[in-house]
């Protein structure tokens, strides 16, 4: 069953799991932030409707259910309605513009989909598969060029006229669905509903033809759905189809107002909602359709904090359900996404090898790690290119359950040779030629470059408009250079201390522009690259502070002689340095990371952000890095101990640890490791640590 419960009315439809559909009933509107756990009583007298249709009873334990729901957007009411949901087999509750969003463009189509019913929302899905959004934020204040949105303007033009004492055939028709009673109106006015402000759209369009005013409104609600779309999609490239009630009826003035390709469908909310119903594969008449679904019970870390109770998912989480759990039930956090790899596991991006690169992904997911860049260091350009096609190929050859490739960080070659540590020699100029070749190939995700270097500041300007971050790394810059790259639209920093230049009280250099300006840095906990102190000063400047591996070949694997990039590198304990002694990326995966922050005295929920939710933000990759209905199972597992033992991507789940390869892509002739427990299986305390215990530090 598919249900759209939309502010004016709720759609009930029951399918074959073929997609054939049995049964549709019209129910009243069930928007959530009007009716919090109240939506239950109109929901389930239209689902046992349906099912009526058929000459079956509603059983809510028998029903795989998708739930697309208007007003997502008042938490707290969202929130009750869950509480008060009863015990489906399978349900899903997602944002209906969510679901219009599949409903219009599938599984993998770009466009931009604007659902323009009583209220209005803007999805869009990026040729790279990026997924935004931009209004859904309510009425009156938002819901533009919504049913409730011209109701609202109807309302205005009417009691305008009757202040100037001039009504014309428009308020007239307003007027009359008040008795023609100025105080019947005002009365209606501290009650009406988004919906029943919705109920006198149809006066604007019976009377479009015959009064100007009446088509200037409908031509200013097309011009506020059209910036809608420009807000999800600013680049104006990808086609708009418009979904609603009002797709319709608002066409001839939509094709006025936009050279957007345009096309306008219904029902788009039902089908989207049917797809992610029938995505679970659920037999015909199968008795228990918990069958279709994923369940984990224990502690939760929710945007909202930690919740104890069962999370359940498929491709997608459904829901959580709040309820007690034993005191060793496991954490269950957000898959966490690294957008600093070089490479791991004995395997080295640099190699140019597919294998190697998804290799690297495969250990990075048993640490987590369910999203993640791999990162090309300085290289000559064509060298630049073969490995970027490399990553190309890897990633076209993705498998479920690896962890996302979500494009590729470039980490030179436009950077300081004074600040290149490890790097190669080949650093270069800063060249829009080749960034924009190499992004042709794989999506650039994240540029880092020195900001003093000539053409920095162009080159930060189109990439920007590409929609490539760009970070500031391996730079001397002076403070006022930094400063200028990030007034020039700089996103971050690149491994905040690292390779920069550093923070003295008469030239701040990098890190003090960094600390006073920058909107956002990534920085490596491993207590190795920075001291806890350090790091305790930048989480107290930059609220956007997140945490990247910087892994290397040498991350998970025995002491001894790897490679980065054709550079000799050796791991000796927790560090991993050049000949000359410099640091060469870390040894630490991002699960390590997680827990140098807990030691720091950072809530579970804080930590995860900076593994999970601010990277994924970062990228603007909307459908992760929190766990709440409607976005990606990407989900990790960690045991009492508080090691990552279990690990889902879009809920394809891989058991961890795993074993480790030899390396054949980045190892050489490696010596025995220390005597110490293998990486995954080194103590940690079950309970939260101190604020200031001894920093831990693991391979």
């Amino acid at each position: 069953m598919a249900i759209d419960a939309g502010a004016s009315k709720t759609v009930a439809v029951l399918a074959e799991a073929n997609g054939a559909e049995l049964a549709r009933v019209r129910g009243a509107g069930a928007h959530v932030g009007l009716l919090g756990a109240g939506v239950w009583d109109v929901i389930l007298p239209t689902a046992a409707a349906a099912l009526a249709e058929v000459g079956a009873a509603l059983v809510p334990e028998q029903l795989h259910c998708c739930l697309a729901i208007a007003g997502g957007e008042h938490v707290a009411a969202l929130a009750a309605a869950r509480a008060a949901s009863p015990r489906f087999g399978c349900l899903q509750i997602i944002s209906d513009g969510l679901a219009a969003l599949s409903g219009c463009l599938g599984a993998t189509e770009a466009g931009v989909m604007v659902a323009a019913g009583t209220g209005t929302v803007a999805w869009a899905r990026s040729r790279h598969g990026e997924i935004t959004k931009a209004g859904g934020h309510g009425f009156p204040a938002g819901d533009e060029g919504g049913g409730a949105w011209i109701g609202l303007q109807l309302i205005r033009h009417t009691l305008r006229r009757a202040d100037a004492a001039g009504l014309d055939p428009l308020a007239d028709a307003v007027l009359d669905r008040f008795g023609r009673d100025i105080a019947r109106l005002h009365a209606w006015l501290t009650i009406a509903s988004p919906a029943d402000y919705a109920t006198l759209a149809p006066i604007a369009f019976d009377l479009a033809v015959s009064s100007g005013s009446a088509s200037a409104i409908l031509r200013s609600a097309a011009s506020e759905l059209v910036h809608l779309a420009e807000r999800a999609d600013p680049s104006g490239e990808l086609p708009l189809i418009v979904t609603g009630g009002l797709a319709a009826p608002l066409r001839p003035w939509l094709d006025e107002t936009t050279r957007r390709p345009i096309r306008t469908t219904a029902d788009a909310v039902i089908r989207g909602a049917l797809s992610f119903a029938r995505g679970a594969d659920v037999p015909i008449g199968a008795p228990a359709l918990l069958s279709g679904c994923t369940s984990i019970t224990g502690r939760i870390v929710t945007p909202a904090g930690v919740v104890t109770g069962e999370l359940r998912f498929r491709r997608s989480i459904e829901e959580v359900r709040p309820g007690p759990v034993d005191e060793d039930a496991p954490l269950i956090l957000p898959g966490f996404v690294d957008l600093q790899v070089n490479g791991g596991g004995g395997h080295d991006i640099m190699v140019g090898d597919p294998d190697a690169v998804r290799d690297t992904g495969r250990f990075h997911r048993t640490r987590g790690v369910t999203t993640w860049l791999p990162t090309v260091i300085t290289e000559a350009a064509d060298e630049l290119e073969r490995v970027t096609r490399s990553v190309a190929a890897a990633r076209a050859d993705r498998r479920p359950g690896e962890p996302d490739m979500a494009g590729l960080h470039l980490e030179g070659p436009f950077i300081s040779a004074k600040r290149r540590g490890t790097h190669g020699p080949h650093t270069a100029a800063p060249s829009w030629d080749l960034v924009s070749r190499l992004h042709a190939i794989v999506p650039l995700r994240v540029l880092t470059l020195a900001a003093e270097l000539p053409g920095a500041i162009r080159l930060t300007t189109l990439a920007r408009e590409a929609g490539i971050r760009v970070q500031l790394g391996h730079s001397d810059a002076t403070y006022d250079e930094a400063v200028a790259f990030f007034a020039a639209g700089g996103s971050g920093v690149t491994h905040l201390y690292n390779a920069m230049s550093p923070l003295q009280g008469r030239e701040p250099g990098v890190v003090g522009a960094a600390l006073a300006h920058a909107p956002s840095a990534q920085i490596i906990a491993d207590f190795i690259h920075v001291h806890p102190g350090a790091l305790r000063a930048a989480l107290r400047t930059i609220p956007d502070l997140f945490c990247v591996s910087d892994a290397v070949a040498a991350a998970g694997m025995p002491d001894g002689d790897y490679s980065l990039g054709g550079i000799h590198i050796r791991k000796q304990g927790d560090r991993v340095s050049n000949t000359a002694g410099a640091l060469a990326g870390s040894a630490v995966p991002l699960d390590v990371a997680w827990h140098n922050l807990r030691a720091l005295g950072l809530t579970v929920a804080d930590a995860t952000r900076r593994v999970s939710t601010l990277p994924a933000q970062y990228l603007g990759l909307t459908d992760r890095g929190a766990l709440q209905s409607g976005l990606r199972a990407d989900i990790v597992v960690m045991d009492d101990a508080g090691a990552v033992n279990r690990v889902y991507v879009e809920g394809e789940e891989d058991h961890g640890p795993a074993t480790i390869s030899p390396g054949r892509h980045a190892s050489i002739t490696p010596t025995p490791a220390a005597s110490r427990p293998p990486p995954c299986c080194q103590h940690r305390s079950r309970h939260p640590p101190d604020p200031a215990p001894r920093p831990r530090r693991r391979p």
